[in-house]
């Protein structure tokens, strides 16, 4: 027996869903919607039953994330996922692209250099008896990752509560695959504090743990490294900008 169908998603509300899934995750999810195209197999066939998703489709539409103090720490307007392709019980899945745009993100650093995100996406460790399991790892491969338009606020406690600002934030990632042999593409645009740009693009090998990168910086404000030269020296950086070109 062999069944093929497609479900489809239409607004459905994630934050009740969120909050019964994971009722001790930090971050709260406020508002947010999910739409989808879900094309499927399942062979019954088999002695083990086979399912698998083939050029399916998810989007994910205004996400917002709160703390536990009630402030928006993350805003999501957008995600799309096109072209995913998932195979059990082979452990397989394959996404053509995805999409993140728009992103509004309030990051703090505390003196541990710990990002809040890190904290509030983490669920409180339980004592619990887990048994290890023997399920084959999965192998994936997501050819197109790209972050568009993004906006950042960076605070760090250790310099001060310095703030910094990020826009017009892109990011966009190739070939990113458990296959240890694959090449990694990126490439990173970002407008900080207005004035000063950073870009960058390159190649990451992950057997071989090799970067080749490019690197052009125009107008970095170096008084944004005097709370962290204060420890060390009593002169201040008042005045300076940093521009530059590298290869790595």
């Amino acid at each position: 027996l062999v069944i093929h169908g497609e479900l489809r998603i239409n607004d459905f509300t994630l934050p009740l869903f969120w909050n019964y899934l994971l009722p001790k995750m930090p971050a709260q999810l406020k508002s947010g919607a999910l739409f989808g195209t879900l094309p499927f197999t399942l062979d019954l066939s088999k002695e083990t039953p086979l399912f698998s998703l083939e050029k399916a489709s998810i989007s994910l539409q205004e996400l917002r994330f709160h703390d536990p103090k009630e402030v928006e720490v993350l805003h999501l307007p957008k995600i799309d996922a096109n072209g995913i392709s998932l195979f059990w019980p082979a452990s397989h899945l394959t996404l053509e692209n995805l999409i993140i745009a728009q992103p509004t993100i309030a990051l703090h650093f505390d003196k541990t250099y710990t990002p809040n995100l890190a904290t509030l996406f983490t669920l409180p460790k339980t004592e619990s008896s887990s048994k290890e399991t023997s399920s084959k790892p999965w192998e994936f491969m997501l050819k197109s990752i790209s972050l568009e338009d993004g906006n950042v606020t960076l605070i760090d406690s250790n310099a001060r509560n310095a703030k910094t600002s990020l826009s017009k934030l892109s990011i966009a990632v190739n070939e990113l695959s458990s296959d240890l042999n694959q090449t990694i593409g990126y490439g990173l645009s970002v407008i900080i504090d207005e004035k000063a740009h950073l870009a960058s693009k390159g190649s990451y090998h992950q057997g071989m743990q090799t970067l080749h990168a490019s690197l052009d910086a125009k107008g970095l404000p170096l008084p944004k490294l005097q709370p962290y030269l204060e420890p060390y020296t009593p002169l201040k950086l008042t005045k300076g900008e940093l521009s530059t070109q590298a290869n790595i």
